[in-house]
């Protein structure tokens, strides 16, 4: 009789689950670091929208103060006469290149603090505002805003200066959270319109 040995090729039990091991240890590796990834990247554009936004709200301000007129700086006196401050205050009225009168303030009565925006469209003398509404997003808090104005005054009341606003910013983005960022900006914008 002959015998036909069988030589039977493959993998044992062992090889197989070690196999398997390894190959578990690795995928897990894999997905880990791409779900690290995935979230700094996620929190890397939150940050970058609100920067973002944070500067189109800044040059919206510089914009409407470069194109307005008649600044009063401040809070005291009557708000349509033009006043400067050179200490700095919180708040400011003019006149925008539409005619429509405006105020801008730091807002310090929620707990993030924000630019605030309202306009006089009807009256346009600072007596019927409509609506205030934010300039800056949710998610920057708001430190300080200071409006620096300096020649205010027309010609004919002896101010040869041309109006100028210096305005500081500072704020936090994320506050209290991973990827907190600080912001510090400030701008110096002349009255485009001649002051006579």
């Amino acid at each position: 009789m002959l015998r036909i040995s069988s030589q039977k090729k493959g993998f044992s039990l062992v090889e197989v689950l070690v196999a398997t091991a390894l190959f578990t240890v690795v995928v897990t590796v894999a997905v880990s670091a791409l779900l690290v990834i995935l979230d700094a990247n996620r929190k890397a554009q939150n940050i970058s929208n609100t920067i973002n936004n944070t500067f189109f709200s800044f040059e919206t301000m510089t914009r409407l103060l470069r194109t307005g007129a008649g600044y009063h700086c401040g809070t005291s006196g009557v708000i349509t006469t033009p006043q400067d401050c050179a200490q700095g205050g919180k708040d400011i009225y003019f006149t925008d290149d539409r005619g429509q009168f405006v105020h801008l303030w730091y807002d310090t009565s929620s707990a993030t603090g924000s630019i605030m925006e309202e306009v006089d469209s009807t009256n346009k003398n600072g007596t019927a505002f409509d609506a205030a509404y934010p300039l800056t997003a949710d998610d920057f808090q708001v430190d300080q805003l200071l409006f620096t104005v300096t020649g205010s005054q027309p010609v004919s009341s002896g101010d040869r200066a041309q109006p100028i606003t210096t305005v500081v910013l500072s704020g936090v983005t994320n506050k209290n959270g991973r990827g907190q960022s600080d912001l510090k900006l400030e701008s110096t914008v002349a009255q485009r319109i001649l002051d006579i």
